[in-house]
């Protein structure tokens, strides 16, 4: 990988997140934040979670990475863990789904 390779995936990482912050919701910012105990619980056994929306109506939606990806108990993790969590700090959140 070249200089230019990097300084432009940089750049473009730099507007894609510009982006995404303009962009945000109250609720998708409070919801970031209550996040932060579950990603660092995925982290923990080697994955990691995206927040990758929030609706109006409060479904927030996330992408699994690494072991939490293919995890056999992944969806239960979600609903009762992340999903009860979530409910608890940000009661606009009605459901937590993988996208």
């Amino acid at each position: 990988m070249t200089t230019d390779d990097a300084l432009a995936g940089v750049e473009s990482s730099v507007f894609f997140r510009k982006r995404a912050v303009l962009n945000e919701s109250a609720l998708f910012a409070e919801v970031s934040l209550a996040m932060d105990a579950a990603k660092a619980y995925a982290r923990s056994h080697g994955g990691d979670i995206e927040l990758h929306s929030v609706t109006d109506d409060g479904e927030v939606k996330v992408k699994l990475h690494g072991a939490c990806k293919f995890c056999p108990i992944a969806d239960v993790t979600l609903k009762l863990g992340v999903e009860e969590v979530l409910r608890r700090q940000v009661p606009a959140v009605r459901k937590v789904t993988r996208v």
